[in-house]
C-alpha cells in the first residue's frame, strides 16, 4: 500500500531548544538525533514547531509558538523582514549576530 504524505499528519514538537544559528539565518535545535532548521528562530528560543519537509538527516520547520523568547532576540527594523530576503537576521541582535 502507498503511502499519501499529502494527507500524513504534520509533524509538530513543542519545546524545541534553538541551540546555533545556520548561515541561511535559520535556527538550528535537535530533536532524538534529527537535526532542525526553523526560520526565523534565535538561539536562546524555546518554540514549538511545525516540521514542512523531512529528508533522511535533517528536517525543516516554522515556529507555530514561541514559548520563551532568547534574550539576543529584537524587533526587526525593517517592514519587508522575512519577505524580500535581504535582512536575514534583523530579528536578532548584532552583536550576538558576530558570535
Amino acid at each position: 500500500m502507498s503511502r499519501n504524505r499529502r494527507n500524513a499528519e504534520p509533524i509538530r514538537i513543542a519545546g524545541l531548544s534553538i541551540i546555533d544559528i545556520a548561515e541561511e539565518g535559520k535556527g538550528v535545535g535537535k530533536a532524538d538525533e534529527l537535526v532542525i532548521f526553523v526560520d526565523k528562530a534565535v538561539p536562546g528560543d524555546v518554540v514549538d514547531i511545525r516540521v514542512v519537509k523531512k529528508k533522511k538527516n535533517f528536517a525543516e520547520a516554522i515556529i507555530e509558538n514561541i514559548q520563551t523568547k532568547s534574550e539576543h532576540r529584537v524587533d526587526p527594523f525593517c517592514s519587508h523582514f522575512g519577505t524580500c530576503g535581504g535582512c536575514k537576521w534583523q530579528h536578532m541582535e548584532y552583536d550576538a549576530q558576530l558570535r
